[in-house]
Order: C-alpha cells, then sequence, then structure tokens
C-alpha cells in the first residue's frame, strides 16, 4: 500500500465480523480496501472523516464502465452520489488478497506489484 497508493491497488484483509456488518462486508469474512487515485473523492472521504463505501460501478456479470454513458442505469438507481469523470487508464484495480498466506493476487489490473517481495 506504501508504494501503491493512492492508486489501482484493492487488498483484502480478514476483517472482525462482530465490528463490521453483513451490510459492508457481505456474506464474507473478508474486507477489500482502497485508497483511489482521484483527488475529488479522497477530498470526499476526507471531509466525511470516516471510510466510504465504494463497491464496483457495476453488477458482477457486467462489464467495467469508463465512461459514465456505460453505467447500467438499474446501478444508478441504487447509489448515493455519481459522479462524472475521465477515466484515463482504463483498467481495473490489481486486486489481493492478505487474508491467505502467502498472499495471492486475485486479479491482475493497473497496478503491478511483486508479492514475493513481503514474504
Amino acid at each position: 500500500m506504501k508504494d501503491n497508493w493512492p492508486g489501482g491497488l484493492t487488498v483484502i484483509y480478514k476483517c472482525r465480523t462482530d465490528i463490521i456488518g453483513p451490510l459492508v462486508r457481505g456474506t464474507g469474512l473478508t474486507l477489500g480496501v482502497r485508497m483511489p487515485d482521484h483527488d475529488e473523492i479522497r477530498e470526499i472521504i476526507r471531509q466525511v472523516g470516516v471510510p466510504v463505501l465504494g463497491p464496483s460501478a457495476n453488477f458482477h456479470s457486467d462489464m467495467t464502465p469508463y465512461e459514465i454513458k456505460d453505467l447500467n442505469p438499474d446501478l444508478v438507481k441504487l447509489v448515493d452520489l455519481v459522479l462524472d469523470g475521465t477515466c484515463t487508464v482504463k483498467l481495473s484495480s490489481t486486486v489481493i488478497d492478505c487474508s491467505v498466506s502467502p498472499w495471492r493476487i486475485l486479479r491482475q489490473g493497473k497496478t503491478v506489484v511483486d508479492i514475493n517481495k513481503y514474504d
């Protein structure tokens, strides 16, 4: 995280289910955390003063949208805020599962991480 945040890196950790309820973590026992490389979003997080729940901008089987016009209207109805912006990279974040040993890269995306560096 120190080397790649803010940016396209999602890190999955085990979470305390007595503190983090299913509304946030779903039915799992883990939680993915991220710090976006987007000034406006980081300012919102700073102003709110608590972590912000920001699930993917698509339903599980949908293509990843890179422009606001590509968002599924049914998904937009379910959220509190949609910010228009420009996606310059057009790659999903890299997802690393740190809830297991050894760590696993679940999805290779924008950020290249050498997980062997952290053994």
